[in-house]
């Protein structure tokens, strides 16, 4: 017999032995049908747990040693081993370490049944596990693990039945047959058994179970708070994030022109908010990126169609007429969702009244001849048993002083009024609420993936974004670089130059600049974007502009809090939003507090 590898090794937190009786076949009146048992396990490979396609061999083994019933023929034993394995392997699926099998499932290749007369001819039973990783070959797991008293429930006689029972239920539900109770440490304490981590968005048709599968995986595609480490495209990350606030990413080729370079040109104006002197003209509008907006104060702005758009879902405040179905606010302990005035009746009955004189409440019917009935109420109480024979079934199985609920049928309930949320999770959750709080803070972690982030992120270093050569000057305040210094060094001063040699009639090969001319803007050490600069300044007394001006934005014309939005497509404000919502919707409206009729 093959001794255990070292390097291979098995965790069985969620033994397989935990069976939920829902799931497992009760002997019948003569018949007998073979049985599935629920094994789960965790396998690791030298300290780290094993992912891919596992083989594995399974056996139970008697009391005495022998192998009772295996998942296929068993070989004939080598080398003198009395330890029997298996013949064919079953291929089973480990994500992160867990697999998941039913054993005497026979939809499974080279799995056998498991008969139900097992457990009745064998009251002392162990599972036995052979796993090959590929590498390593099959290699038994040690030691065997004994079964619990769970599967042995698959022998037990039918009990009677009855209606109602009596008495007061005790394990994992107590309270009477009207009133079970669940308590939380129930509930959370129940097994994951078939967790598998995946990922997507949770939503009311996930289970209990998928939901912490979708949540776990959600998990692995985040980037921690400190020092992470991203794929892809990162973005929402500014250069102020990182300590570059005044750096923009562009080369000193295309910078514009900074504080010392304005020096030089300080004759002209800035084509970025250029203060002028003098009358300014051929400046519309349009050319502000406001050619849609019409020069009228707020308070006599008309209805925007988004406007009446939002005003046509509100219902009036005098005599609303709605549309749908009408939903009434749940109410509190003080208030009341729906509180009729007392008044008196009708003169004459109305189909469909409902009148309230404060004492009695009168509801009017027959539409041909209008009848105004009284609503009767009485009083009174339900008895119930005290105690109860027979067993349950469903959800909740056993007897009424032993209740039983197997994990999946915990784990399987849907997330029944699902609403994503955010938060600390503590013991006064309960499991809906802690999803909801997973899944709200999941969304508030970025993506390892390309992730876009809001607000300010740290941490991250100029490095990380790929501008480790750039210091945190703004563009104004960068000094003259080489080249433009020699091109400045070259040049006459604009106050008091003064000249030397004869000025005139002078070519460039006579001051050693033979070559100027043969060299395009683009490629001469001052950069274009320089040269594009000072041939569309304009003058600083009394500019005429021609074409379509740029660089002007609405606030240099008082406009600043203006979008270019015409009137008939401006968005619901902020205070057009505060009054809509004191209003109801005309389709299926819900009020607060009590609602006067």
């Amino acid at each position: 017999m093959k001794q255990p590898f070292s390097r291979l090794s098995l965790f069985l937190p969620l033994l397989a032995c935990c069976l939920g009786l829902s799931s497992v076949g009760v002997k019948g009146q003569g018949a007998e049908s073979p049985q599935l048992l629920n094994h789960q396990g965790r396998i690791a490979v030298d300290g780290v747990n094993f992912e891919g396609t596992g083989r594995f061999k399974f056996a139970l083994i008697g009391a005495s040693g022998n192998v009772v019933w295996a998942n296929s023929p068993a070989l004939p034993p080598a080398g003198g081993s009395t330890d029997p394995e298996p013949g064919d392997a079953v291929d089973l699926p480990v994500s992160k370490g867990l697999y998941s099998v039913l054993l005497g499932d026979t939809t499974l290749q080279n799995m056998a049944a498991i008969p139900a007369v097992l457990f009745s001819d064998h009251k002392n039973l162990s599972l036995r596990v052979w796993f090959n990783d590929g590498a390593h070959g099959f290699q038994r797991i040690t030691p065997d693990h004994r079964l619990a008293v769970a599967p042995f429930a698959v022998v037990a006689e039918r009990a009677q039945h009855s209606l109602n029972f009596l008495g007061d239920l005790a394990g994992d539900v107590s309270g009477t047959q009207g009133a079970t109770s669940i308590s939380d440490s129930t509930v959370t304490g129940k097994r994951l058994a078939g967790f598998a981590a995946s990922t997507g968005s949770l939503s009311s048709g996930d289970t209990i179970l998928s939901a912490f599968g979708k949540l776990d995986g959600n998990a692995s595609l985040k980037a921690p708070l400190d020092s992470p480490t991203f794929t892809g495209t990162v973005g929402g990350i500014t250069a102020g994030m990182v300590g570059l606030g005044n750096v923009t990413n562009t080369s000193d080729a295309n910078k514009p022109v900074s504080t010392a370079q304005q020096t030089a040109l300080n004759l002209k104006a800035n084509l970025a908010s250029p203060t002028f002197t003098g009358t300014v003209g051929g400046i519309t509008a349009g050319m502000v990126g406001l050619g849609n907006v019409t020069n009228t104060s707020d308070a006599n702005k008309p209805v925007s169609t988004a406007q009446q758009t939002a005003l046509n879902l509100k219902a009036n405040l005098a005599s609303p007429s709605f549309t749908g179905s009408v939903q009434l606010p749940a109410g509190t302990l003080g208030s009341a969702p729906l509180r009729f005035a007392s008044g008196i009746n009708l003169g004459t009955p109305v189909f469909g009244a409902v009148e309230f004189d404060g004492t009695d409440l009168y509801l009017t019917n027959n539409a041909a001849s209008p009848t105004r009935r009284t609503l009767a109420f009485a009083d009174g109480s339900i008895s119930s048993a005290a105690n109860f024979t027979g067993t349950l079934a469903g959800d909740v199985t056993g007897t009424q002083s032993a209740t039983s609920i197997a994990a999946t049928t915990v784990t399987g309930k849907a997330l029944t009024n699902f609403a994503s949320a955010a938060g600390t999770i503590s013991a006064a959750d309960s499991i809906l609420s802690a999803i909801n709080k997973l899944n709200g803070n999941d969304a508030l972690k970025a993506n390892l993936d390309s992730p876009t982030f809001t607000g300010t992120v740290g941490g991250i270093t100029a490095e990380m974004v790929g501008l480790g050569n750039v210091t945190n000057t703004s563009d104004a305040n960068k000094p003259v670089s080489t080249a433009q210094q020699t091109a400045l060094n070259l040049k006459a001063n604009l106050a008091s130059p003064t000249f030397t040699g004869t000025v005139g009639g002078i070519t460039a090969g006579m001051v050693g600049l033979g070559n100027v001319t043969n060299t395009s803007d683009a490629n001469k050490p001052v950069s274009t974007a320089q040269q594009t600069a000072l041939n569309l300044k304009a003058n600083l007394a009394s500019p005429t502009f021609t074409g379509t001006v740029g660089g002007i934005t609405a606030e240099m014309v008082g406009l600043g809090n203006v979008t270019n939005t015409s009137d008939a497509n401006k968005p619901v404000s902020t205070a057009q939003q505060t009054a809509l919502n004191l209003k109801a919707n005309l389709a299926s409206p819900s009020f607060t507090g009590s609602v006067q009729l």
